[in-house]
């Protein structure tokens, strides 16, 4: 009986040992994932911060893109305002050259009569 309680006593401690080991590698792999998860976190965090970044700016890109088409379409008017004007002021001038023409042409004939 004595012996039977000695082998059952070894059994328990090498179960004992058995599940300290198990518990020792459970705890490393614990503290393995723990350091692969705080590496996660930090990747994850640099990611967020240059997305971020990133968003920032287009948003400014976009923002001075806005700006400078104001400026373009501002230019654009003016030019356009200044195409029409000299379009006109051309048109007027060719309507004086042809009212100086006939005038001329007139005067021409009216002398050509009188030298008759």
């Amino acid at each position: 009986e004595k012996n039977s309680l000695q082998q059952e006593k070894d059994s328990i401690a090498a179960n004992l040992q058995q599940v300290s080991h198990q518990f020792k590698l459970l705890e490393e792999e614990r503290r393995g994932l723990e350091k692969e998860r705080n590496g996660l976190l930090e990747e994850s965090k640099d990611f967020r911060l240059q997305f971020q970044k990133a968003s920032e700016d287009h948003i400014t890109k976009v923002e001075i893109m806005a700006e400078q088409l104001t400026v373009y379409k501002s230019d654009f008017e003016k030019e356009r305002a200044r195409r029409e004007k000299f379009l006109e002021e051309n048109e007027m001038l060719k309507l004086e050259k042809n009212s100086l023409q006939q005038e001329k042409d007139s005067i021409a004939a009216r002398l050509q009569q009188n030298g008759q």
